[in-house]
This record gives C-alpha cells, structure tokens and sequence, in this order.
C-alpha cells in the first residue's frame, strides 16, 4: 500500500445515513474496505472495531464512519488507551439512546435478540457487573464517540438529525447496595457509553422482566 504504518483494513456495511446514490457499488449484501493504521489495530481489536469507526467519521465529520480511506490520515488512537469496556459480544440489533429532552436513557431490545439478553443475565453472578455492547445503531441521529482522556463524552451528529436522540456504544448495569453516600442510582454517561447503577433489588426485577 505504500506506508508502512498501514496493517490492514475493517469491513463494514453502509449505513441508511450514506448516500450512495452517486457510486457504482454491486448488488446488496456488500462491504466496504476501510484502511486501518498499525497503531490502531490492537485497540480496535481488543476494544470494538466500530468504535474505531465511529472515531473516524468524528476526525472526517462524515456520520457515522466515512467509506472512504486515506493513507495519510493521521492516526485515531496513537496507542493502547484503557476503556471501561473491553472485547465482548456485540447483541445482534440491539440498540441504546439517549433521549436528551426527557432526560431518560432507553434499550430497545428486538424479539431476535432476547435469547442473547438472557444468556448475559444467566453468565452473570450473582450482582456483578452486567455490560451489553450495543454497535452502531441506525435508529438514531447521532452517536457518542470514544475520545481518550477528555472530560466530557465526545458526539458525532448525522446532518439535519436532532440532537436529543444519541447512540450509545455501550450500556453497563452496576447492582449496588453498598451506595455509602458516595455514588447515586441512575444512569450517566461514561467514555461512549452509559454506565447505569441500579440496586441489587431492582437488577432481580429486571431479570425477572427479561
């Protein structure tokens, strides 16, 4: 390819946002190539290539992710930067938004996905940590993006979309009882994601629920 800090490339499928009205692409089911840096690599490999994704189309303000590459572009993630979450299952068409207005953080969870919802719930222990990694989804407007050590969550907005309406990539549920005064029930947003603290009687109601 030209550059030796190039290691390869991600695949994707566009999205309903891209306009592809104007390429010459083959027949749906296709996918695009997306150049990927040597620097890049481990961490999207080990912490969600759509990620990966999404940081790019925030350095390019193409939403979600641009289908296009550039060798020369400079790099997303210069190196192995931590994150709340790690490699997990991705939840096949499940999806979380944030709606900004009403203040109120939903999961929308499809009939195909459930068996998958359940099975997180049973590999569960007891009250521990709960993490469901949700993808992009095509339902909202705009995304929260991983930005290493900044301060304030990071968004990428889709042209003419409404801003109260944000993806997330991912939802944590926290079962807490020992609260101690220092942290609060409620969702609120971490890195790209939600992290959502809830007590060890309401994590049993929402086993019950699934």
């Amino acid at each position: 390819l030209g550059y030796p800090d190039l290691a390869g490339f991600v695949y994707a499928r566009a999205r309903p946002s891209h306009n592809l009205k104007n390429l010459l692409v083959p027949k749906v089911p296709h996918l695009f190539a997306i150049l990927v840096k040597k620097c890049e690599m481990p961490w999207a490999l080990a912490r969600q290539t759509h990620r990966l994704l999404l940081k790019l189309g925030h350095m390019t303000r193409h939403y979600p992710f641009p289908l296009w590459s550039t060798r020369e572009r400079p790099a997303a993630f210069d190196g192995f930067h931590d994150t709340l979450l790690g490699q997990g299952p991705v939840f096949p068409n499940l999806f979380a938004l944030h709606t900004v207005d009403e203040r109120l953080i939903s999961v929308s969870i499809p009939h195909s996905a459930h068996s998958h919802i359940v099975s997180a719930f049973e590999s569960t222990p007891g009250q521990s940590i709960l993490p469901l990694v949700t993808g992009i989804s095509d339902g909202v407007d705009g995304h929260l993006v991983f930005e290493p050590d900044a301060e304030n969550p990071q968004c990428i907005m889709r042209s003419g979309g409404n801003p109260a309406v944000i993806g997330v990539s991912y939802v944590i549920v926290l079962p807490r009882d020992d609260f101690n005064g220092v942290v609060s029930l409620g969702g609120n947003f971490f890195e790209d994601g939600v992290v959502v603290i809830v007590s060890g009687v309401q994590f049993k109601s929402m086993w019950s629920a699934v």
